[in-house]
């Protein structure tokens, strides 16, 4: 998990998300029919769009590249079942795998909330060992955060392992290489392998940060 930056809002929910909301909400209330197109409008192609580029086509939380399993689409931080007012927030959305949202479901309690990787900085509540995340001492919020998103679970474990073991290998061809041109084109090739847009940046840039 790595700190996020929220873009602008897309138009389409700057003209269009009070009015949605609203609807939403007037009709939930009534215990009217909400069509599905209404239920829907929060994942509209320029909301997903939007949301896919603030993370890089990453799960905002376990940085997986979710397009690669799964179409990906856009989710709710806070569960829109307990916050329905939030449903077309902008603030609200992100771009979240389908394992990381089956597996937090309606989670929600105040004071030991889930990490919200665009409002804070998830590095002050985990603490990355090799492959696995540990909550820092007296980071309750960072235990909740690994226990209900399963972020060991062990396919992550296996793929950030694969991570580490290919940049292990880039760095040892750096630290051996004695000539400086290309000394310096392996190290380009390293950060680029850790840079914020590939999977599991967050490991393989500690992993590098510790050894070099």
């Amino acid at each position: 998990m790595i700190k996020l930056n929220k873009s602008r809002k897309p138009d389409v929910l700057k003209n269009n998300g009070a009015k949605w909301t609203k609807k939403y909400l007037t009709l939930r209330k009534a215990g009217g029919k909400i069509s599905k197109y209404l239920l829907t409008r929060y994942s509209h192609p320029k909301i997903k769009s939007a949301v896919k580029t603030d993370s890089n086509n990453k799960c905002i939380y376990c940085e997986s590249n979710i397009s690669h399993v799964y179409p990906g689409d856009v989710e709710h931080i806070l569960p829109k079942d307990r916050f329905p007012q939030l449903r077309y927030s902008w603030n609200n959305l992100g771009y979240i795998c389908f394992q990381c949202n089956n597996n937090k479901l309606n989670y929600y309690v105040r004071g030991s909330e889930i990490i919200n990787p665009y409002k804070e900085n998830p590095d002050d509540f985990l603490y990355i060992d090799g492959d696995l995340y540990y909550p820092k001492p007296g980071m309750k919020r960072g235990l909740v955060s690994i226990y209900y998103l399963k972020l060991n679970r062990p396919p992550l474990i296996e793929k950030r392992r694969e991570k580490i073991n290919s940049l292990f290998n880039l760095i040892e061809a750096y630290v051996e290489e004695t000539n400086q041109t290309v000394k310096a084109i392996r190290l380009s090739a390293i950060n680029i392998f850790i840079a914020t847009d590939q999977e599991y940046s967050v490991f393989t840039t500690t992993f590098k940060n510790r050894i070099i």
